[in-house]
């Protein structure tokens, strides 16, 4: 199964989902991507190097589980690429998600809050709301 995972910036959420969603079902069937990249293509652990960002926890809680997201590059949404995927699922806000996402037969709206602002221990609750989601998708894909 291919899912694509969505998040504002695509140096949060969906990075830590993708490489969550990975290593739980060793593939590569999952991708990720932000509704608003400032620098497309640029690698997590170029905006952690950046002045004022927050990326360096969240490449640090996802190496505490031996994944390694600092090479992942930043990927910004391409509308007709969400044909590709089987699942889209959106990891923002409800109140921030497009209607024009909404409306899509194969996508999916976690409601999880920007770790942008947490702190370390809070990015590691992030993490765990969404390897909680994602196990419980994969229960249900497997049904």
């Amino acid at each position: 199964m291919e899912v694509l995972f969505v998040c504002q910036r695509n140096n949060g959420r969906s990075q830590m989902a993708k490489g969550l969603y990975n290593a739980l079902t060793q593939s590569n069937g999952a991708d990720a991507v932000g509704l608003t990249v400032d620098k497309d293509g640029q690698l997590l652990k170029e905006r952690a190097a950046e002045s004022g960002s927050d990326v360096s926890k969240v490449i640090e809680v996802m190496s505490e589980l031996g994944i390694d997201v600092a090479e992942s590059p930043r990927k910004q949404l391409d509308k007709e690429a969400l044909k590709e995927y089987d699942k889209v699922i959106v990891i923002l806000e409800s109140s921030k998600v497009p209607e024009w996402l909404k409306e899509k037969k194969n996508v999916e709206i976690w409601d999880i809050e920007d770790p942008k602002v947490k702190d370390i221990n809070g990015v590691r609750e992030t993490r765990y709301i969404i390897e909680q989601k994602i196990r419980k998708l994969l229960r249900r894909l497997h049904e």
